[in-house]
């Protein structure tokens, strides 16, 4: 059974902590991540997400209400513009336009999904601020937002809408 369509306006991204300057370890003496994949599962489920990745997806991109606000948007994964299916056939577009309905391939869906901007913000405190016991040495805000607001009218992928949810929560 078909879900309701997605629209990445109604998926709440995870916010960063309020950062006390305070407390900041500005040292970088900071060790390395290393992440290690078991290459005996490694194989299939690589394949398994290659192919979930160029399933085709349909995609409206909303026109933002701000001033002069973009009519497209540029998208491309290493280097090669978005694969936007066209009367049955494949072509290459770098710049996906607003309010036009696009089936294009997954992966795509997934840089616009990922796509986001945050706004920091310093307050310092005031003397009699209630902050000031807190963060005395100030605070620092994150408010992170999505670059562009769209729609997904069709995934025939039941795993669909659980990942694209998941990758617009996201915030790294």
């Amino acid at each position: 059974m078909p879900r309701r369509a997605l629209h990445t306006d109604d998926v709440k991204i995870e916010q960063q902590p309020v950062i006390n300057l305070e407390t900041v370890d500005a040292s970088p003496d900071r060790a390395p991540d290393i992440i290690k994949a078991d290459e005996a599962n490694l194989k299939k489920d690589y394949l398994d997400e290659l192919a979930f990745n160029e399933e085709p997806v349909t995609i409206v991109i909303d026109q933002s209400s701000e001033k002069n606000a973009p009519h497209a948007y540029y998208v491309a994964v290493n280097g090669r513009g978005a694969e936007v299916q066209e009367n049955g056939r494949w072509f290459e577009r770098k710049w996906l336009m607003v309010n036009q309905p696009l089936t294009i391939k997954r992966k795509y869906v997934e840089v616009l999904l990922r796509s986001k901007t945050t706004r920091v913000e310093t307050i310092v405190p005031n003397p009699g601020d209630s902050d000031l016991e807190r963060y005395p040495g100030g605070k620092l805000l994150r408010f992170t937002s999505g670059v562009c607001a769209f729609s997904i009218v069709n995934d025939k992928n039941p795993r669909g809408f659980d990942w694209a949810m998941k990758l617009r929560q996201q915030n790294f």
